[in-house]
């Protein structure tokens, strides 16, 4: 059999609505995949074939189909570019797959996904432009709804990070203001996440590198250090918070005091996570704690010796009197004066004042 013979046949069984003995033709017939075959040998390459899937997608009929152009399905709202481009792929004989909106003979409008590729003779002649329709709006919609829910937490991730920057800045001059600084140890791997204030607090610059937690123990005054590892295995242990006062030195020799305030976090066996907190230079109360305490001691030592001294005056005083001026005196008032004491004697009419025994 000839090719032209050949080709006729392929043309009959195509064309013909009668079930032929063509496997392709058959499996065009039957498939639930829409299709249709053009012959762009003829003027605005027309439908010259369209199997029952085509019919049930569109709703038209085969007479109100056959001799049209596929672009009969076209609506307002399908994208001009999207036809330019499917124009273009037939004037250059080459396979397009692309997804436009079509409208069916009901007024529905459908995504239809349409694969169009040539069909060549064995001379290289084009002779059909075959083509496949297959339904994907349910995937259109479902890609519109993630594509808006996705829109809608970038929004929601966009606000919730802005207010994260928002409340780190707030906190950020917070533990400026109050001199705090903020620390994290992973217990784990004993790894500290410290922040500017802490730096600051243990006498280094804000911009030094990082610091360890090996650092921050070794910058606690050794006669502090163990206060501090006991405070922190205790706070861990009992799940509880821990505050002590410890004493540090700075690179430069200086002492401080700083008060660590934190609290541990567990997993949900109850093992421990890490703990965090925060950091407080309290130098300035120690030290007016500690003037506070001399000026005190030094009062009280000053009294004790003023008060030494006037008794030491007063029994001076009382040796060189005779017998019988050291017996108690009356006042107006009718209180006494006991001999060799200081007493407070008191008037209606006059401020208090001191008398002595004569």
């Amino acid at each position: 059999m000839n090719d032209f013979s050949d080709g006729a046949r392929i043309d009959a069984e195509i064309t013909s609505t009668v079930v032929g003995s063509d496997p392709f033709a058959a499996a065009v017939r039957a498939t639930r995949m829409s299709m249709v075959i053009t012959d762009p040998r003829l003027p605005d390459n027309p439908i010259v074939y369209v199997n029952d899937a085509f019919v049930r997608l569109t709703g038209y009929a085969r007479e109100e189909i056959i001799g049209r152009n596929c672009c009969f399905l076209q609506e307002p709202e399908t994208s001009l570019e999207d036809v330019a481009r499917v124009r273009d792929s037939i004037e250059r004989r080459v396979t397009i797959e692309i997804d436009l909106k079509n409208r069916r003979k009901d007024g529905t409008v459908f995504w239809n996904r349409l694969l169009v590729s040539p069909v060549f003779a064995s001379d290289g002649e084009l002779t059909y432009f075959f083509a496949s329709q297959y339904d994907v709006t349910l995937e259109k919609e479902r890609l519109v709804i993630l594509q808006r829910d996705r829109d809608a937490l970038e929004a929601e991730s966009a606000r919730r990070s802005l207010e994260l920057i928002q409340n780190e800045e707030r906190l950020r001059f917070k533990l400026k203001a109050g001199r705090l600084g903020a620390w994290t140890l992973d217990l784990g791997v004993m790894r500290l996440i410290s922040s500017d204030g802490l730096k600051k607090n243990l006498g280094r610059s804000p911009h030094a590198p990082p610091l360890s937690y090996e650092e921050m123990i070794a910058a606690i005054h050794p006669d502090d250090r163990h206060r501090k590892l006991a405070a922190r295995d205790a706070a861990i242990a009992g799940h509880s918070d821990y505050d002590i006062e410890i004493r540090i030195i700075t690179p430069r020799g200086e002492i401080r005091w700083l008060q660590f305030r934190g609290r541990a976090s567990l997993r949900a066996d109850g093992t421990p996570l890490s703990i965090a907190g925060i950091s407080l230079d309290i130098t300035d109360r120690k030290r007016a704690e500690e003037h506070r305490d001399l000026l005190a001691g030094e009062l009280n030592h000053r009294i004790q010796n003023t008060l030494a001294t006037v008794q030491s005056i007063t029994r001076q005083t009382l040796r060189g009197q005779p017998p019988w001026r050291r017996r108690p005196m009356r006042t107006r008032r009718g209180s006494s004066c006991m001999t060799g004491r200081i007493s407070v004697c008191c008037s209606p009419m006059s401020t208090c004042r001191v008398r002595c025994a004569a």
